[in-house]
């Protein structure tokens, strides 16, 4: 009879321990998930900066940054994503990805346009030979994979579709 008397007392702080871990991991997960979405709006602030960086440096790239930044956003904040997508620069790189459009006709030509002042100066100002040819491949490759690469469609303007209604 004592044997089951302490059974019973047993089974009970069994289920008060079970009770009061299973809170302390909900307590962990939800503290967790806060602390990882913060690290991925960090990490996500810190992509477009250096996305906005490799606008202007040749061998930083920009769009897998901006692309790392949405990815981010979209995880962690739904307030930065939309954002992110609405701003007039940056979101038409995440706009065409997503939408597997490629980079429009516009983008192909300011990313032309950089990357040539760019690597000129670097052709022009360095005095090595070497990293002057480094930077005449990198342009040739950058150029063909612009010219080769699918345009994203030119985006409809209003009064396209007006002149269209109109005839």
């Amino acid at each position: 009879m004592a044997f089951g008397k302490l059974m019973k007392i047993n089974s009970r702080s069994m289920k008060r321990f079970e009770h009061q871990s299973e809170i302390k991991k909900g307590v962990f997960r939800v503290s967790l998930e806060k602390t990882q979405g913060k690290l991925l709006i960090i990490a996500g602030f810190v992509s477009i900066i250096l996305g906005i960086v490799g606008i202007v440096v040749p061998l930083l790239p920009t769009t897998p940054f901006i692309l790392l930044a949405g990815f981010c956003f979209a995880r962690s904040s739904p307030r930065w994503h939309r954002w992110l997508l609405a701003h007039p620069f940056l979101g038409s790189y995440i706009k065409a990805y997503t939408e597997k459009r490629g980079l429009s006709k516009n983008q192909k030509y300011q990313i032309a346009l950089f990357s040539t002042i760019m690597l000129s100066m670097t052709v022009f100002f360095k005095p090595i030979p070497m990293a002057k040819w480094i930077a005449a491949v990198i342009w040739f490759g950058l150029m063909a994979f612009l010219i080769s690469s699918h345009s994203a469609d030119a985006p409809v303007s209003k009064k396209h579709i007006l002149k269209k209604i109109r005839h």
